[in-house]
């Protein structure tokens, strides 16, 4: 489904039907519709999602016998989008790696990521999308600093071990 918020309800421009959304093409599609239909000075994308890094991927789509992507799959589609991103945040499990650091590379200037297990609901995206939204010519080491801290802040003094990277 393709849809617009509007004062608080959301409002169907499009049904899609079942999408795979671990398809590359997928993904390639979806940047390319955002960027066109929305322009910005800067691009920041979130994967959200269960992770596993190498060799297990991003993205879990029931739909489709839980169907993922690897690293190389999310590569290939960033470029095939070919948009550059001021950040990629990682909102999944392990998924900073070497090899995922690798393929988003040169599709965006900073990456955040967790190099373990992602606690509870993930990341809070109140304060750094704030920081954005009042510093709009903040680069992502800024805000993905703040994203990085409030999650750490988050999970300190529970059980879980927990890291995040910018």
């Amino acid at each position: 489904m393709k849809a617009k918020l509007k004062t608080g309800e959301i409002i169907e421009l499009a049904n899609l039907g079942k999408v795979n959304m671990a398809k590359e093409s997928t993904l390639s599609d979806f940047i390319k519709f955002a960027s066109e239909k929305y322009d910005a000075d800067k691009y920041t994308l979130v994967l959200w999602d269960h992770g596993g890094g190498i060799p297990i991927g991003f993205g879990k789509d029931e739909n489709f016998d839980n169907a993922g992507m690897t690293e190389a799959q999310i590569g290939m589609a960033l470029k095939e989008a070919d948009v550059e991103f001021e950040t990629i945040v990682m909102d999944a499990c392990y998924m900073c790696t070497l090899e995922v650091a690798m393929a988003v590379k040169d599709h965006a200037k900073y990456m955040v990521a967790a190099e373990s297990y992602t606690v509870g609901t993930g990341l809070d995206y109140s304060g750094w999308l704030n920081y954005m939204g009042e510093n709009p010519e903040a680069v992502g080491f800024e805000y993905g600093e703040i994203l990085v801290t409030e999650y750490m802040d988050s999970v300190t003094g529970s059980r879980n071990l927990a890291s995040m990277s910018t």
